[in-house]
């Protein structure tokens, strides 16, 4: 639950988006608590609450890594 995790990290909140990832897990798990787990998990754990802070340095890095990805393969 989204709602949930904002509760426990009030720098992030709840944001749009959040509740597609948690559908997500929600239908492939089956259960809410380890769907909260799971969330919980990927936005700690592997840090994607990045993506839902001010100016989304998470999303701007994966950004900058395709245009030097893309730099690479099309000149």
């Amino acid at each position: 639950n989204p709602v949930a995790y904002s509760n426990s990290d009030p720098e992030v909140g709840y944001c749009q988006g959040m509740n597609y990832i948690c559908s997500t897990l929600l239908s492939v798990l089956g259960n809410e608590e380890e769907a909260f787990l799971g969330f919980f998990s990927i936005l700690e754990d592997k840090n994607w609450r990045l993506c839902f802070l001010k100016n989304t340095p998470k999303i701007q890095s994966l950004i900058k890594i395709i245009k030097e990805k893309l730099a690479e393969k099309v000149p």
